[in-house]
């Protein structure tokens, strides 16, 4: 695993000064900084699997979400279906009840004798609509109790699912707290990590000025402190596209919202961690309701990077940029708004579709 950005500087840093054989007091300050920066490091090693498990055990939950909340819909249209069929039912009833009553000399049908007459013909016809009546009338009472049975059926169905939407909603809130509270312990990590490298950094510059023919060493040193924001080492001339301390696991493929499959890898940091281009190339930016405030880099092999729910860009349509350049800034903005802060980063080799970029986030990430 290659380790946070702060700490690789941090462990040169100490390196170089221990190296110059300073002496005294600013000697026994440089080494106590490089102690605490050493076991910072291994603090870092440990968060950094902290954060990816809590960013995969939120990508589950999140997709769990998105599946009951489908099955709610899907088993509310079925509460919907079976109450239709039961009106349809009890309208039929309805219907064959009228035709009873239209016949007044029926209406006494359950008196015996009542469809008798001195005529044999008409009693036997009055036997027969009775009887068809009554018929029609039992199919109708049992049509409709079938259908009342589906109904209770469906809202049982709906209950149940609608009780395991609300957990799951729950349960992705409790998973986003965590996240959040993982990424915030990281971020002050980071943070102490620096006020370490700061105040070695100073120590070093007190004994720059008292032996100027290491010019060329305090070079190094301030070069570092100087780009104390940059993006972690490229691997293979690419730059990992979000600063550390950052999280995140495979979810290509996962539920969205409104039927969708995730075309991408939400990577997690603090808001408004900074972004980098992954290359050289050339950059548009674009704002909607989807993605929100995004950046869209095209590199000169043809291939497509596309940063979505930024805070902030940092660049305009059409700019040139180089590998490394600041780009924007995490965010969650879009649809993102109910989620922590992340970026949201698809690769499209040679401009076409999405493939999953985690293996490369991980190459150049980890």
């Amino acid at each position: 695993m290659r380790a946070f950005r702060a700490w690789l500087i941090a462990a040169i840093a100490a390196s170089l000064l221990t190296s110059a054989g300073v002496a005294g007091a600013t000697a026994a300050r440089v080494d106590g900084s490089r102690e605490k920066l050493r076991a910072a490091r291994e603090t870092a090693a440990l968060l950094q699997t902290e954060l990816d498990r809590a960013a995969a055990v939120f990508e589950k939950t999140r997709a769990h979400a998105e599946r009951l909340d489908a099955e709610e819909q899907e088993t509310a249209r079925g509460v919907a279906d079976a109450q239709a069929q039961v009106d349809q039912a009890d309208a039929m009833l309805r219907r064959h009840l009228v035709a009873l009553f239209k016949f007044p000399e029926l209406r006494a049908n359950t008196v015996p004798g009542a469809a008798l007459t001195d005529d044999v013909g008409e009693s036997l016809h009055r036997i027969e609509l009775l009887e068809q009546l009554a018929h029609h009338g039992a199919q109708d009472v049992e049509r409709t109790g079938r259908a009342l049975g589906r109904v209770r059926n469906a809202e049982h169905d709906y209950r149940v699912v609608t009780a395991g939407v609300r957990d799951a909603v729950r349960h992705r809130r409790d998973q986003a707290a965590e996240l959040t509270a993982t990424l915030a312990q990281a971020q002050s990590e980071v943070d102490r990590a620096s006020d370490e490298l700061r105040a070695a950094e100073a120590a070093a510059e007190a004994e720059r000025r008292r032996r100027r023919a290491e010019a060329q060493r305090v070079g190094a040193v301030n070069l570092m402190a100087a780009g104390a924001d940059a993006p972690l080492p490229p691997v293979d001339g690419k730059f990992c596209p979000v600063g550390a301390p950052n999280a995140f696991s495979d979810s290509w493929g996962a539920p969205r919202s409104g039927g969708r499959s995730h075309q991408g890898v939400d990577m997690f940091a603090k808001y408004g961690t900074p972004l980098y281009a992954v290359d050289a190339g050339s950059v548009r930016v674009s704002n909607n309701a989807l993605g929100g405030l995004s950046v869209h880099l095209t590199t000169a092999d043809g291939n497509r990077y596309y940063y979505a729910h930024l805070s902030a860009v940092a660049v305009s349509t059409g700019q040139r940029v180089r590998g490394g350049q600041t780009v924007g800034a995490v965010g969650n903005s879009g649809n993102a708004r109910y989620t922590p802060p992340h970026l949201h980063w698809q690769y499209h080799p040679g401009g076409g579709a999405p493939v999953n970029p985690t293996p490369l986030a991980l190459a150049l990430c980890r």
